[in-house]
């Protein structure tokens, strides 16, 4: 773990240092707030406008009424709550919740699957208010999947990525997975065995936690129970806890969403999926848990449970249990593989048999290894190296495609032999405060060639109706980024560019000016260099040239 955030270290130091401006998407149903930690989607939102935002770029978070505007710059409300109110509220509710539903006692309610009017709004809203700010270098970072292709689709962003991916449905040119093995699930499900190119530019970066949210206490000092946390749905796996709670006879807590009706004397729990249980003596359920409440309830607990019955794209609860020093009972698929250390912070099951066991071993275990190494791997500070290194890796792609750099094959490092006659100083590396913790990020001095210059034609203020995006072209004479000649020198480009192209231009006009337009440098190929997309067929997407625009290939 070490070795590899050194090396990401002195990757950075080596590259010039540039700030980005991002456009990050939420989600329709909730504000992005810590207060609705109970949706997954919706924290990763959160964290990643905070992560981003204190490593010096800017954020432009696009969200509902009530989100958290000291993570981004500046937040543009899409939405209202009372609009919330009016689609997913319960008429007759008059408690306290600005959702109008009382959601600790059921699922938060959404339309991922049937987009309702409120989604088309938002995606509207977003679009037109992207529009008033967009530049042609901006990325657009978004959160859903294909949820969300329209707004891609719309604004036309060649840094379009997928940060987070802990889903199928993925559209964009460059995604960021949350373990290896949804990067080969998702890849593996939409390229089949036909394409089994890999991609440069397709991440996997884990989710990532302050470590300050979560508390730590030392074996001794701790209580007398097992914890069961999260969604109290089948495919979770709580009734597999509840299990191994009767053989073992050990203390267990119940805590999370989506419990109906809880008797505490007939001991009767009825789910939001109808599932009807009655819970043995030692097995309570003690209702949802804020983010707060759950830190407690972790540090306190001897191991926690999260034993699902689905291929786990990540698994946060795990990952937080872990934060705090506690073991982990899991099962033995997904990405439990690479967040659980078998036998020393938990211990990964296939039988019931294996979960009693384990029951029995982890009050052995080191809580204090468990949370140094759990903060080693997925502290806000640590992860911030790998995401800042993929953010400039990207802009090396854009800048490749105005003739402004090599992309894949640009070299920030000076070589050995520009080392060795000095003609190539090593630049200073820049420090960035993130999570109260230095981190060192880039080189301070900037040359020509790397700053980022705001174009004339970029739109500050157009409408989504009329904008459309032009550049300013290196003249192809034979193509501004040549291929490499007979002395292994790539050809310099061009001194001198055209005018940019009207700002409304024919289609006619439009395919002469994508022709014309430098191929992003993305991997090193003899032929062409198209990014690997999402989905397609691969021997068919490596015959197509890759134009200046990103090609956004979709997937029935």
């Amino acid at each position: 773990m070490d070795r590899d955030r050194s090396f990401v270290r002195a990757a950075l130091a080596t590259m010039p240092k540039r700030k980005f401006r991002f456009h990050i998407m939420a989600l329709t149903h909730l504000p992005v707030s810590d207060y609705y930690s109970g949706c997954a989607y919706t924290q990763k939102v959160r964290r990643l406008c905070r992560l981003i935002k204190d490593l010096g770029h800017t954020v432009f978070l696009y969200a509902l009424e009530g989100s958290d505007a000291s993570v981004c710059t500046e937040h543009i409300q899409t939405h209202t709550l009372a609009e919330v109110r009016s689609l997913w509220g319960d008429k007759d509710y008059d408690g306290p919740e600005e959702l109008g539903y009382d959601w600790r006692t059921t699922r938060f309610r959404n339309d991922f699957d049937e987009p309702t009017w409120l989604t088309h709004k938002y995606i509207n809203t977003s679009i037109g208010e992207i529009y008033k700010r967009r530049r042609d270098d901006d990325f657009l970072l978004v959160s859903m999947g294909r949820l969300h292709k329209p707004i891609a689709d719309a604004v036309r962003l060649y840094l379009t990525c997928e940060p987070g991916i802990g889903y199928t449905g993925v559209f964009a040119p460059f995604l960021g997975f949350e373990s290896t093995s949804q990067r080969d699930y998702v890849k593996g499900a939409q390229q089949g065995y036909e394409d089994n190119d890999g991609s440069n530019y397709h991440r996997v970066i884990p989710n990532y936690y302050y470590p300050e949210e979560f508390a730590y206490k030392p074996r001794e000092q701790r209580g007398d129970y097992y914890l069961f946390i999260g969604r109290i749905i089948h495919r979770k796996g709580y009734g597999v806890a509840i299990d191994v709670a009767e053989h073992t006879g050990v203390r267990l807590l119940l805590a999370g969403q989506g419990v109906n009706e809880y008797d505490k004397e007939t001991r009767v729990m009825v789910t939001d999926e109808g599932e009807r249980r009655t819970l043995p003596p030692n097995v309570e359920y003690i209702g949802f848990a804020d983010s707060k409440r759950r830190s407690e309830l972790m540090s306190n607990a001897i191991a926690v449970f999260t034993p699902t019955l689905f291929r786990e794209p990540f698994c946060g609860v795990a990952v937080e249990a872990q934060m705090c020093g506690t073991p982990v009972i899991t099962s033995s698929y997904g990405a439990f593989a690479e967040t659980v250390e078998q036998g020393r912070t938990g211990i990964r099951c296939h039988t019931i048999n294996d979960y009693v066991v384990a029951t029995r071993m982890v009050p052995t275990f080191d809580t204090e290894y468990i949370r140094d190494r759990a903060h080693a791997m997925f502290s806000a500070h640590n992860v911030a190296l790998v995401y800042e290194k993929w953010l400039q890796d990207l802009y090396d792609v854009y800048e490749s495609t105005q003739g402004k750099s090599l992309g894949w094959y640009q070299v920030h490092a000076p070589s050995a032999k520009q080392g060795a006659t000095g003609a190539t100083e090593p630049q200073e590396a820049a420090e960035t405060t993130v999570d109260g913790r230095r981190l060192v990020t880039a080189s301070t001095s900037e040359s020509a060639d790397n700053e980022r210059e705001i174009d004339g034609n970029r739109r500050n203020s157009a409408t989504p109706a009329t904008a459309t995006t032009t550049t300013t072209k290196p003249r192809q004479g034979g193509g501004a980024m040549r291929r490499r000649g007979k002395g292994g020198a790539p050809a310099a480009a061009p001194a001198t560019a055209p005018a940019a192209a009207p700002a409304v231009a024919t289609s006619a006009a439009q395919k002469a000016k994508d022709n014309a337009t430098p191929k992003p440098r993305i991997a090193p190929d003899s032929t062409t260099m198209v990014p690997k997309c999402a989905s397609g067929s691969g021997s068919s997407m490596r015959k197509r040239a890759f134009a200046g625009r990103p090609r956004r290939v979709g997937f029935a």
